[in-house]
């Protein structure tokens, strides 16, 4: 499977989506995993981080 191919799935789109929709699952899925988004959490704060560098 080419990697590309693998990104899409990721972000859980088809590999023929657009550009603006690649962008919008991009920052969809940092929305959610993003570290800076558990400030008081530190085991959040790192399972945050691990997701995001799981996934790309």
């Amino acid at each position: 499977m080419s990697d590309y191919v693998c990104y899409y799935k990721i972000l859980g789109l088809k590999f023929n989506s657009s550009s603006e929709e690649v962008k919008k699952a991009y920052r969809n899925l940092v929305k959610i995993w993003h570290p800076d988004r558990f400030p008081n959490n530190s085991v959040e704060q790192k399972t945050g981080g691990r997701e995001i560098q799981k996934n790309y």
